[in-house]
């Protein structure tokens, strides 16, 4: 065994840990898998298919493919089971955090692998291995809603480097550091002087920190010194100055699926009802979930809610909200890691929300041109513009003059955004004009006695058509899926872009008009392609593309609409 670093003594606290995964010789090959991990991690790894009962829908858990019209609802639909550790068979993995689980649950006790884990993972690795240019360092800050596993993730890290024998760091607190090694585990409380076989050590190695309880520290400048760093927290001052000064990339962490949900629920018997009005409360956050945590009630929820519309209920810090939930934003290419959207912490939030927020209208009106240009919050502000739209026809606001400028004879909800299956009678849709609204989106479906209406409180924020370049591929599908009482085929159907900027809405009329005239001008087999269509479906997909139209309304909630001239 080789001398302590500078700083640093031998410390037995981590050593059961290290002896399980350090492997006996170097260069431990992989296991040829989906997750290429070490053998001696991925032995222990059980999976576990949730039940084929599916009790919670995609709207349960706030999902950026669910809730947001923009997205395709087929985007990143994740794995159908979890990967987990249970700690009472590997009590050698249970450390600290995982500890206090093994503690409380015994034989259920689990260390869920979650698949954002190995994204993650797989993300730094290709980083490291082609880096995109001569410059790059690995620096990594990994964040996301509060509660949701990010210091879990540090250990899935921790656990995984161990077992390819590659030396770590691993900052647990402000005043800890460990270092392993083949040799063992040490451990300094201060590392601060650049001493040569300092340097050395951190040049060949990882480092992993899960420090989330002082809001200004940041790691030691030595640090920087490391072949990796990564750091797996909230946001706060100190991680604000250590992405700017270390050049960190950011990863924002999903919150958690329906699947994970239900096979974790499973896996520790848990009540069903229990986990529903929990995630009804806080959302699909695990530690709401599974934590043990008091969740809020709704007497605190209404408070916490009034006092945010006192002031701007768009403005608030990321990951740290009782109201909205952080996401990765929605792109072209599947979730854009480096930027999040902030969405309702779940549909009886938001419905909560809209109802006291009846109250503070004229506030809200003047807050949401900036909330619906910001990415951040364009979703929630889509979805508080279409609460206050769908709120002002049903007491009589007349509708845009191209459906008639009529009322609403009937509202009803779309059960399904996928299927458009909507919670009508064919009788019941006999009755016109009819607003059909899905749960928590930021559109409706206004279905009148000659046209169809597609109306969109849409963004304008930053990548609007670019993560939605094909907002008439989500408007066929769910034409199409209507049923035949919701619909005639030869009804024209009109895209109609709603917003409260004047200059704003005709920017976007102006996109989308291009973009439909484009794909007017495609040919039957190349629209089928564009709107991913079968063959033999592509020229009557080309037929109704040629029926669609584009208009523009600015909406106030006391004024209605005003149509948008280009």
């Amino acid at each position: 065994m080789s001398a302590a670093l500078p700083q640093f003594a031998w410390d037995s606290l981590f050593d059961a840990l290290h002896l399980s995964l350090w492997p006996a010789e170097a260069d431990p090959a992989e296991v040829e898998s989906a997750w290429n991990e070490p053998r001696s991690l991925f032995d222990r790894i059980e999976t576990l298919t949730r039940d084929s009962e599916r009790w919670l829908t995609p709207d349960h858990t706030g999902s950026s493919n669910s809730r947001n019209s923009a997205a395709d609802p087929d985007r990143e639909p994740g794995p159908q089971s979890i990967r987990y550790i249970s700690l009472a068979a590997h009590p050698d993995l249970a450390v600290e955090k995982l500890a206090t689980e093994l503690d409380w649950r015994g034989d259920a006790a689990s260390f869920v692998i979650r698949h954002e884990y190995v994204l993650f993972m797989k993300h730094a690795m290709a980083r490291i291995s082609s880096p995109p240019d001569d410059s790059y360092r690995g620096r990594f800050f990994v964040t996301g809603q509060s509660g949701i596993g990010k210091s879990l993730g540090c250990y899935y890290l921790l656990f995984r480097l161990l077992a390819t024998g590659q030396s770590v760091f691993f900052l647990n607190s402000s005043s800890n550091v460990y270092y392993f090694s083949r040799d063992g585990v040490q451990r300094a409380s201060e590392v601060s002087e650049a001493w040569p076989r300092m340097v050395e050590a951190l040049r060949n190695s990882w480092v992993l920190i899960d420090v989330d309880d002082k809001p200004n520290w940041m790691p030691p400048s030595i640090f920087n010194r490391a072949h990796c760093i990564v750091w797996t927290a909230s946001e706060s001052d100190g991680t604000r100055r250590f992405v700017k000064t270390f050049g960190a990339e950011k990863w924002y962490m999903k919150g958690w699926s329906s699947t994970e949900i239900e096979a974790l629920t499973e896996r520790l018997s848990v009540k069903r009802k229990r986990v529903a009005e929990r995630l009804a409360m806080g959302g699909p956050v695990a530690r709401s979930l599974f934590g043990g945590v008091p969740i809020p009630t709704r007497e605190s929820m209404e408070t916490d809610i009034q006092a945010a519309l006192r002031d701007n209920i768009f403005a608030f810090d990321s990951g740290d909200s009782p109201i909205f939930i952080i996401q990765p934003r929605v792109s072209t290419n599947g979730l854009q890691r480096t930027d999040y959207a902030a969405e309702f912490v779940s549909d009886r939030i938001a419905h909560l929300t809209f109802d006291i927020a009846q109250d503070h209208l004229e506030r809200i009106q003047g807050q949401l041109g900036a909330a619906l240009d910001a990415p951040s919050t364009s979703t929630v502000a889509g979805e508080f513009l279409e609460g206050m739209i769908h709120r002002a026809l049903n007491r009589g606001v007349r509708l845009p003059v191209i459906f008639g400028a009529g009322t609403l004879a009937g509202t009803f909800p779309l059960d399904d955004i996928q299927s458009g299956t909507p919670a009508a009678s064919e009788s019941a849709a006999a009755k016109r004009p009819l607003y059909l609204r899905p749960t928590s989106a930021n559109f409706a479906i206004l279905a009148t006695d000659d046209k169809l209406g597609f109306v969109h409180c849409a963004s304008g924020g930053g990548d609007y058509f670019t993560h939605r370049r094909d907002i008439f591929r989500t408007l066929l599908r769910i034409v199409t899926r209507l049923p035949r009482g919701m619909r005639r085929s030869e009804m024209p159907v009109v895209y109609c872009v709603v917003g409260t900027q004047h200059a704003r809405v005709r920017a976007l009329v102006g996109e989308a008009k291009r973009r439909l005239e484009e794909l007017k001008g495609l040919e039957a087999r190349e629209l089928g392609e564009e709107m991913y269509v079968r063959e033999a479906d592509a020229e009557e997909a080309r037929r109704r593309i040629g029926m669609f139209g584009v208009v523009g309304y600015t909406f106030h909630y006391r004024l209605g609409f005003v149509e948008v001239s280009e």
